[in-house]
């Protein structure tokens, strides 16, 4: 069997900094080991090779990445034309998209039946989440949040060729499936979750909160988009160190140069609600996160809506308890264990705050939820659903 995976960037070793580049990696060691030809299709960034070998798999940097406009040189410049190039040329069996990076190639569907390809598209988000979640506040810069809502439109529109030109799709959870179903219903939809490495991620001494003086540590790991909640996590902050005056809340992967309007906006919140111990921090090596997670109290995910956040299965994997979002369209319930941890209401400060303080107050009754990761979303076991879905689609 020959797979093309089509992705945005390709980063190996210590450059894996989180977002979806921990997937590429083992999806692509893990069909490897299985015998499957892979190769990688995805944008160049500035020092890397156009073509490279990596562990028995080939990747190949058709465009760069570093362009004034690199989503729209994604979806109709270089990128889109040399990735359809690059695919028709390889002639896989399979071309496994994710998202909506392989729009280009969904929209000439023809061509790669002409060629005996099938089209297989990975959903790791809902297709209409953007448009249902919480944008930016317009009061707060209209100019910037009109065009957020413009934006977030357009991705809307992308993931339609990419859905309802497949040959299968793959849900990252039950919850986007549920949701990808009010806009296809003759294309198969199976389910295969993230995965976490057990052998990184795994409960481990940690000096963190040595460092920052905490008695006790709060943790979230994501981009400081509105999405992800962060904003409900700060105004909860008060009422929780009412009770735990030595609280520290550390931040992770927010201090990125391209989310500068929302991390001001942010530490607005925090300084309009009197927060004082909360650290921003920027992004961390991807397999140096478990000493994060070993080092907290709590881990608190107020993302919504967000299919099953791989921070919330890693936090699970390290013993580290979490407070997430519960409810219809949240992910996060489904690799809930009773160890795990406790979920409230979205949007809900009040909700989170009494949630996380129980969990503080009770930390002997919640381990993390290792098991329950472990039954359902090992590496090894996602990558056995995926070669399995494989399979189905060449039936």
């Amino acid at each position: 069997m020959k797979l093309c995976r089509i992705i945005d960037d390709f980063p190996t070793g210590d450059q894996i900094l989180g977002d979806l580049g921990p997937n590429y990696y083992h999806y692509a060691k893990g069909t490897t080991a299985a015998g499957i030809e892979e190769h990688i299709i995805c944008q160049r960034k500035k020092g890397q090779p156009k073509k490279e070998e990596i562990e028995g798999f080939t990747v190949w940097r058709v465009a760069p990445a570093d362009t004034p406009h690199p989503r729209r040189d994604m979806l109709f410049g270089e990128f889109a034309k040399k990735s359809l190039e690059k695919v028709l040329e390889l002639k896989p069996d399979i071309v496994h998209g994710h998202n909506s990076i392989h729009y280009a190639i969904a929209r000439n569907k023809k061509k790669l039946e002409e060629k005996g390809i099938k089209l297989l598209t990975h959903l790791h988000i809902h297709v209409d989440m953007f448009r249902r979640a919480e944008h930016f506040p317009l009061f707060e810069n209209p100019s910037f949040a009109l065009r957020e809502r413009a934006l977030d439109l357009t991705y809307f529109l992308q993931f339609m060729p990419c859905i309802k030109n497949a040959d299968r799709i793959i849900a990252c959870d039950k919850s986007v499936k549920k949701s990808t179903l009010n806009y296809v219903s003759d294309i198969p939809i199976d389910v295969v979750y993230n995965g976490v490495s057990f052998a990184k991620f795994r409960k481990t001494k940690s000096e963190i909160k040595k460092e920052l003086g905490a008695e006790k540590l709060l943790l979230n790991i994501c981009r400081p988009v509105p999405w992800k909640g962060l904003q409900y996590l700060l105004r909860a902050m008060p009422a929780i160190t009412r009770e735990f005056s030595g609280t520290k809340l550390l931040l992770l992967g927010v201090e990125r140069p391209e989310y500068k309007v929302y991390l001001d906006w942010l530490k607005a919140i925090a300084k309009k609600h009197g927060v004082k111990n909360a650290e921003f921090g920027g992004r961390i090596p991807y397999f140096d996160l478990p000493k994060y997670y070993s080092a907290a109290d709590c881990f608190v995910a107020p993302s919504f809506p967000d299919p099953s956040p791989k921070t919330v299965y890693e936090a699970q994997a390290c013993g580290c308890p979490v407070a997430g979002v519960g409810g219809e369209k949240s992910g996060i319930q489904e690799i809930f264990g009773k160890e795990s941890g406790l979920l409230f209401k979205p949007r809900n400060v009040t909700d989170l705050a009494e949630k996380v303080s129980y969990i503080l107050k009770n930390s002997s009754k919640f381990h993390g939820g290792r098991n329950a990761i472990k039954q359902r979303a090992t590496w090894q076991k996602c990558v056995s659903d995926m070669i399995e879905v494989y399979d189905k689609i060449l039936k």
